[in-house]
């Protein structure tokens, strides 16, 4: 398939810097598309799978500080927390 893409003058001037030093402009449309289309289609239906992709490619580093906080889907712990968070203050 051929791509036809009209480019504003600061596009052109990026195009002709890449091509300046070497980069195939070709293989960064096609990256930028699969880049795209993975954004596009990781928890399209779902967001939970969407949350855990988002976890697993960033994981809480060994021995990172543990949580101070409750979770934030956890109502009743967060309400307990805010709650004692309050009373400290007075």
């Amino acid at each position: 398939m051929l791509l036809n893409v009209r480019l504003t003058e600061d596009d052109q001037r990026l195009v002709r810097k890449l091509r300046g030093q070497g980069v195939k402009i070709s293989e960064v449309v096609r990256a930028a598309i699969r880049a795209e289309a993975r954004l596009r289609s990781v928890g399209e239906h779902d967001p939970v799978e969407a949350v855990e992709a988002a976890i697993a490619a960033h994981p809480t580093p060994p021995g990172a500080p543990r949580r101070t906080t409750p979770r934030l889907d956890d109502s009743k712990a967060m309400r307990r927390f805010i709650v004692a968070q309050l009373k400290a203050r007075r």
